[in-house]
């Protein structure tokens, strides 16, 4: 056996394992950027989980500890992506509204009970720290809302931590179709449903901090509606440019600075009480604004960024993300109580903290994720292609006649932006409802 030829196509072979069918169809830049925003989710967990382990300088659990803040921009990056596709797709492929949910419900479910049985489980295990949060009780009522979705939306702890952004992501899945279809924005033509876009988030961003409409964070849906329209009319391809493209990703970075201070301090008390309703409305703006140039680069221009989120690991990360957000917290979990059982004070340099554990929990979290991807999501959710029959031998020369009338299939391309396909793309990602201080459902 060849080992260096093994090992140097292993990241091929990977990949290829962790695609999903029909795949081909899919944009690869948004795949990189579900990677992106997964990784930040990441980060905000192994804050939470790890960050007391260290005994470094004082600087290096701050840097930790802003990462836990600004990791939330990860959710936002999901809401927009969903935005964008769910959008598109109801937009150009008109059917059955029911068959719509239909198709949701088995992009979602299957994966979703699996780990839910799994917290379940863990809520009478040893772990103490996958027990139910808030110490709810494990009562049928509220199972049930787990079940169908319930927390998030409304103020019911979720039984899997992360699973609040589903909440979104469901209510999201219901109104859309319904309002494309209310609306009739099949039969208006662009301009004007650019125009109810926005009308739709001012009026959202209008009520936010008189406490009427709660849940800023659904601007990012119609932030992402916005960016389909945008993307598929073309209209600023002329406008895109390296420049452009550095300037928007440089804007991306640095706005994870308010953004991240602002989950770190978005319940103010004495003098500056006042802007507690403002402040997650500020950072929802302020985050729409910077992610929509990178989205509208990464997606039309042909430059660094698409490269970047086309590369190899970012798509693998990116198909896997909706089984990694679900599973993610639960693993990390896990390596904790295996790391305290083997080493009960444990105490981590910087060095160690940044350059031996962090990539050791991700990999870990990759592996149990991919594990659930490969066993539950990759079958269950996803339509299987047709398996041909082998020939049978001696047949060859007798169904030549027949297989000559067949015409010839044309070469699949891909599909342009304008008809967006089914692409079954993984619902928003999520942050650790269970640590109030860094993850706000604001």
């Amino acid at each position: 056996m060849n080992m260096p030829r093994l090992l140097q196509s292993l990241p091929a072979r990977i990949g290829l394992s962790l695609d999903t069918p029909g795949s081909a169809a899919r944009i690869p830049s948004l795949d990189g950027l579900r990677a992106v925003a997964v990784f930040l989710v990441f980060l905000v967990h192994y804050d939470s989980l790890f960050s007391s382990f260290l005994s470094g300088p004082d600087l290096s659990r701050r840097i930790s500890t802003f990462w836990g803040g600004a990791g939330n921009a990860g959710v936002d990056i999901f809401f927009v992506l969903s935005g964008y596709l769910i959008y598109g797709i109801l937009l150009t492929r008109p059917g059955s509204i029911r068959r719509f949910w239909l198709r949701r419900a088995r992009r979602l479910y299957p994966t979703f009970l699996c780990v839910f049985l799994l917290y379940v489980a863990m809520s009478f295990a040893f772990l103490s720290p996958l027990r139910t949060p808030l110490k709810q009780p494990l009562t049928l009522t509220y199972l049930l809302s787990n079940l169908v979705f319930l927390p998030g939306v409304f103020p019911i702890p979720p039984l899997i931590p992360v699973a609040w952004s589903l909440s979104y992501e469901a209510a999201f899945y219901f109104v859309a179709p319904l309002a494309i279809a209310i609306l009739r924005l099949r039969q208006r033509d662009r301009s004007r449903r650019i125009l109810l876009l926005s009308g739709l988030l001012i009026v959202e961003a209008a009520l936010a901090p008189l406490g009427i409409f709660s849940h800023p964070r659904f601007l990012m849906f119609a932030v992402g509606a916005l960016l389909w329209e945008t993307a598929s009319s073309g209209a600023w391809d002329s406008r895109l440019s390296l420049r452009c493209e550095l300037a928007s990703s440089l804007a991306f970075l640095l706005a994870l600075i308010p953004t991240g201070i602002i989950i770190l301090h978005q319940f103010p008390t004495g003098p500056n009480a006042w802007a507690a309703p403002w402040l997650p409305l500020i950072r929802v703006v302020l985050l729409a604004l910077v992610t929509f140039p990178v989205a509208l680069h990464g997606i039309r221009f042909d430059g660094w960024l698409r490269a970047f989120l086309d590369s190899a690991p970012l798509r693998a990360l990116g198909n896997i993300s909706y089984s990694y957000y679900l599973i993610h917290g639960a693993a990390m979990h896990i390596f904790q109580a295996a790391l305290l059982a083997l080493w009960p004070a444990v105490v981590l340099s910087s060095l160690v903290y940044w350059a031996l554990l962090l990539p050791a929990v991700f990999l870990f979290t990759f592996l149990a994720s991919s594990v659930l991807f490969l066993i539950v999501e990759k079958p269950l959710s996803f339509p299987q292609p047709a398996r041909s029959r082998p020939p049978v031998p001696g047949l060859s020369r007798l169904d030549a006649p027949v297989r000559s009338l067949e015409p010839a299939l044309p070469a699949l391309a891909p599909a342009p932006v304008r008809a967006v396909p089914d692409l079954n793309l993984a619902p928003g990602c999520a942050c650790d409802a269970g640590s109030q201080r860094r993850l706000s459902q604001e």
